[in-house]
C-alpha cells in the first residue's frame, strides 16, 4: 500500500486516539477492530516526525472543535470511524456523537482534497447515484460498448493488468471514451428536463447527506485548514453554505502528467468548481474504474479558518 494511504489512515486513526483521550470518549466496537487491524498498523509504518506531527495536528483538530461545539465538553461522546461501519454515506472520517443523538463529523485530509471514490462500470446507474434521475439508455449502450470493445482488445493481446497497457491505449480506448460519455451524460441531464433535480443532487451526493468540516492538513509546513461544510445549519460555527443552482461548464481535460484525457472539470454558479479524475479501481482488468473527486472551488463566502500545529 502506497505511503499516501498510510498517513491517511494513520492520520485517521491519530485524530480517533486523541478524540478519545482529550474528550474522554468511547471508541465503538467496529472503530476498535479498525483501529486493530488497519489504523494503527498504518500508524506504525509512519517516521516518528510524521507521528508526532499528525499528534499536534489532530490535537489543534480538537481543540477548534471544542470551541465552536461546546456540547462535546458536557456529553459522554462516543468516538467512530465512519468507514469501519460500512455502507456509509458519510463522507466524514472520524465522527464524534453524544448520547442525545448530536454528532459532528470530520472529512480528514493529508495534503489532498478528495472527498468521495464512487465508481463506474457498465452496470451502475450512475445518473440515479449522483444525480437522482435514471440513466438514459444512450450512456448506458455507449458504455458497455466502451467495455466490451477494452475488454476484447485486452484478450487479443494477452493483457491480463492494467499497467501492460500503454497510456496512448488506456487513452484511446478507456478513459477518453468514457470521459466523453459521462460528460455528455451530464450535459443531457443538467438542460433535460429534469435539470433542477439533476443540479440539486450532485453536490449533496458527492459531499454526502451530512453536514461535516473537512480538516486538510500540510505536514510539510505544519499548516492546518479547516472548512466548514454547513447545508443544513447543524454546525456550531453558524455559516450556512449553499448548493449551486446551474451547472456553467462540463469539461473533459487531459493529465498534465501523462496526457491522458482522464480528468472532467465541472464549474457551478455560486463558486462551485469539482475536478473528477478517472482511474483503475483495480490493477487486474476489470469492468470497473473509479473516479476521484475533488473540489477545487468552493463559494468565497464560505466559513473556514487556518491553524499552525
Amino acid at each position: 500500500m502506497s505511503t499516501t494511504t498510510n498517513r491517511g489512515y494513520g492520520f485517521e486513526y491519530s485524530t480517533i486516539k486523541q478524540a478519545n483521550y482529550l474528550l474522554e470518549g468511547n471508541i465503538g466496537p467496529e472503530t476498535k477492530n479498525w483501529i486493530t487491524k488497519t489504523g494503527l498498523v498504518k500508524y506504525n509504518m509512519l517516521t516518528t516526525n510524521e507521528q508526532e506531527g499528525m499528534e499536534r495536528a489532530s490535537n489543534r483538530i480538537i481543540e477548534f472543535l471544542l470551541e465552536y461545539e461546546p456540547w462535546l465538553k458536557d456529553e459522554p461522546i462516543i468516538v467512530e470511524h465512519v468507514k469501519a461501519k460500512g455502507g456509509a454515506t458519510d463522507v466524514s472520517d472520524v465522527r464524534l456523537s453524544s448520547n442525545i443523538h448530536k454528532s459532528v463529523g470530520i472529512s480528514l485530509k493529508s495534503n489532498h482534497d478528495a472527498v468521495k471514490h464512487p465508481r463506474v462500470s457498465p452496470t451502475i446507474d450512475i445518473a440515479q447515484n449522483w444525480l437522482g434521475i435514471p440513466t438514459d439508455n444512450e450512456y448506458m449502450l455507449e458504455t458497455t460498448e466502451i467495455f466490451q470493445h477494452f475488454n476484447k482488445y485486452s484478450q487479443l493481446n494477452n493483457y491480463t493488468k492494467f499497467k501492460e497497457l500503454s497510456n496512448s491505449e488506456k487513452d484511446e480506448l478507456l478513459y477518453k471514451p468514457i470521459c466523453e460519455a459521462f460528460s455528455e451524460l451530464l450535459i443531457r441531464s443538467f438542460n433535460g428536463k429534469d435539470g433542477e433535480v439533476a443540479i440539486r443532487h450532485i453536490l449533496p451526493y458527492l459531499i454526502g447527506d451530512r453536514d461535516f468540516y473537512k480538516a486538510k492538513a500540510d505536514f510539510k509546513r505544519n499548516e492546518l485548514t479547516v472548512a466548514a461544510f454547513d447545508f443544513n445549519g447543524t454546525l456550531g460555527t453558524r455559516k450556512r453554505i449553499h448548493v449551486p443552482t446551474r451547472c456553467l461548464e462540463v469539461r473533459v481535460e487531459k493529465g498534465k502528467r501523462d496526457g491522458m484525457h482522464n480528468y472532467i472539470s465541472l464549474n457551478f454558479d455560486r463558486g462551485w468548481e469539482v475536478k473528477m479524475r478517472l482511474h483503475t479501481a483495480s490493477s487486474k482488468i476489470e469492468n470497473s474504474l473509479k473516479w476521484d473527486v475533488q473540489f477545487v472551488g468552493i463559494p468565497q463566502d464560505a466559513w473556514r479558518s487556518n491553524f499552525r500545529f
